[in-house]
C-alpha cells in the first residue's frame, strides 16, 4: 500500500490484478527499505478486480495496493508534476554555476542593540535577494533545464550522419521519429530562441520557430509538414539531435 502526490492510470494489459483504493486522508509513513516509502494499510473504497483493457484513475493523495491474482501484467502511467523541492533545484543550479550568486550587503544598516534578532525589514531584504534570483532570465534558463531533464541515455547510430546526409534524406521526404521516452522543452517568451531536451538548450534562429514546435509537439515529422523549408542552421540542429539519438527515421 502506498500513496502517489500525482495522477497515476493503471492498464492492465496482461492477466487479472486485484487493486484496493482508499480515501485521502493522514496515514503513518513506513519505509521497508531507505527508498521505498509505503503505507500499513487504509479502509478500501474501491476493490476491484482489474482485466486485459480495464484501466483504473487514481488521484493524488488516494493510497492503492494492487495483488497479482495470476501472471498478469500492468502499465501504470503517471502524469508527474515538478514540487517546490525540484524547482528549488533550479535555483540551486543556476546559483552554482555563478549567475546571480550575489553576497547580500545592506551598507545602510544601523548597529544593532540586538544583535540576536533579525529585523523584519533584514528577513524582508533576504527574501527580496532570492526573488530577484527567481526573477531573472538565468532561472528560466536552470527552471527549463530542469524540466525537460529526463536522464535519457545517448544512442548515436553506428555512423554518425553529416548535414549533408540529414538535408538529403529530409528534403526529399524521409520522416523523423523522436526515440521513446524524449520530451523536448521550449517557451513563449520573447526573444526565447532557443529549446531544451534531456536537459541540453538548443539555439534556433527566429525564423526556424515553426520548425521547432513541430519537431518538439510533433511524434513524426517530415518535410510537407511546413510549406517553408527548413535552414541550414535547423538542418545542423537535427543532425545533432539525430547523432545523440533523440530523434531516428522512421522505419519503412
Amino acid at each position: 500500500a502506498h500513496i502517489d502526490q500525482y495522477d497515476v492510470f493503471l492498464v492492465q494489459g496482461k492477466g487479472s490484478r486485484r487493486w484496493r483504493v482508499g480515501a485521502p486522508g493522514h496515514y503513518e509513513d513506513i519505509f521497508p527499505h531507505p527508498k521505498l516509502k509505503q503505507i500499513p494499510g487504509f479502509e478500501p473504497v474501491i476493490d476491484e478486480v482489474l482485466q486485459p483493457g480495464d484501466v483504473l484513475y487514481i488521484p493524488p493523495g488516494w493510497p492503492h495496493d494492487g495483488v497479482a491474482l495470476e501472471d498478469c501484467l500492468t502499465y501504470s502511467v503517471g502524469f508527474r508534476a515538478p514540487d517546490s523541492h525540484q524547482l528549488a533545484d533550479s535555483l540551486s543550479f543556476m546559483l552554482e554555476t555563478g549567475e546571480g550568486n550575489d553576497m547580500y550587503t545592506d551598507p545602510n544598516r544601523a548597529p544593532s542593540v540586538l544583535p540576536a534578532t533579525l529585523t523584519q525589514k533584514e528577513i524582508k531584504q533576504l527574501k527580496q535577494q532570492l526573488i530577484a534570483c527567481i526573477e531573472s532570465d538565468h532561472f528560466t534558463y536552470a527552471m527549463l533545464a530542469s524540466l525537460s531533464e529526463q536522464g535519457l541515455p545517448e544512442y548515436p547510430p553506428e555512423e554518425l550522419y553529416t548535414r549533408d546526409d540529414i538535408e538529403q534524406a529530409f528534403l526529399t521526404g524521409a520522416p523523423l521519429a523522436s526515440a521513446p521516452g524524449v520530451r523536448g522543452m521550449m517557451t513563449d517568451l520573447p526573444h526565447a530562441d532557443y529549446f531544451y531536451v534531456n536537459g541540453e538548450r538548443f539555439d534556433f534562429q527566429p525564423d526556424d520557430k515553426a520548425w521547432v514546435e513541430l519537431l518538439l509537439n510533433s511524434h513524426i515529422i517530415d518535410v510537407n509538414m511546413h510549406e517553408k523549408p527548413p535552414s541550414f542552421a535547423f538542418l545542423e540542429t537535427l543532425t545533432t539531435l539525430i547523432n545523440k539519438g533523440y530523434w531516428e527515421w522512421l522505419e519503412a
